[in-house]
């Protein structure tokens, strides 16, 4: 009897871990009257980062990451709101569009409130995080797009003519990825923690990657609302000054945050 005993409270115990870990897959955080910041689990790994479609994403080497949460969605204006008491986004009002027209300094400064705000410690992804997410994470199909190899099913890019559509779109009315992340390619750029160089990959840094040390311009990735589809991979490179923002209408960004914390 004793010996069934404790089975069972090992199986009760086991039931309540694996309870716990699904339960952990994903959160939301209320950040203000009818606003949420929704978080999914990217559980660590192994993947290839980079691809032979261009110099800058060369060579393709192992990376290795730690698993963390990342937003479900881009930082939209309401979010912004919510948190900044503001909207810096001039160009397109949307309250469940993504916020644009941010400096990295600007995002800096959102997270430092958001921290404040939630007793957390959010921050923007590194570069391999980001497109560990984009490429799915453990569950990736190896799309040249996030979620797809369809641009159309992908995301929000611009099509090469001219329409009155040409414009952030609401996050989450495309397809999610294989996490269920939505809008990691197209509608607008996301910023990254690392600083940009476009010789980087060779120094192969396989284990959690931060990027260089310093530098001039930020990464930015998974192309906007107006970029080609071939600069909406998910592993094209792109990169603009730490400074730049508030007349670029296509800069945005999600947050993450350690899984550990």
């Amino acid at each position: 009897m004793r010996i069934l005993n404790s089975f069972a409270a090992v199986m009760l115990c086991m039931v309540a871990g694996l309870r716990s870990y699904a339960q952990a897959a994903k959160y939301t955080e209320r950040i203000g009257k009818e606003t949420d910041v929704e978080m999914i689990l990217v559980r660590g790994g192994t993947f290839e980062m980079g691809s032979n479609a261009h110099e800058y994403e060369q060579p393709i080497h192992s990376v290795s990451l730690n698993s963390y949460y990342i937003s479900k969605y881009e930082i939209t204006q309401q979010q912004w709101d919510a948190v900044m008491g503001n909207n810096l986004s001039h160009h397109f009002d949307c309250p469940w569009c993504p916020v644009e027209s941010v400096s990295w300094g600007d995002a800096q400064q959102f997270i430092y409130k958001l921290n404040i705000m939630l007793g957390k410690r959010y921050r923007l992804p590194t570069e391999a995080e980001w497109e560990y997410a984009a490429k799915g994470g453990q569950n990736s199909k190896h799309y040249l797009y996030s979620g797809s190899n369809n641009i159309n099913i992908a995301g929000w890019v611009w099509q090469g003519y001219i329409t009155d559509d040409i414009k952030t779109k609401h996050v989450g009315q495309g397809q999610p990825n294989e996490l269920g992340i939505y809008d990691m390619t197209g509608n607008v750029l996301e910023m990254c923690n690392d600083w940009y160089d476009s010789a980087y990959y060779k120094q192969k840094v396989s284990n959690n990657p931060q990027g260089p040390a310093t530098g001039k311009y930020k990464v930015f990735r998974g192309g906007s609302y107006i970029s080609n589809p071939q600069c909406a991979t998910v592993t094209y490179r792109d990169f603009y000054h730490a400074d730049t923002g508030s007349h670029w209408v296509t800069l945005g960004f999600r947050v993450v945050r350690d899984y550990t914390q």
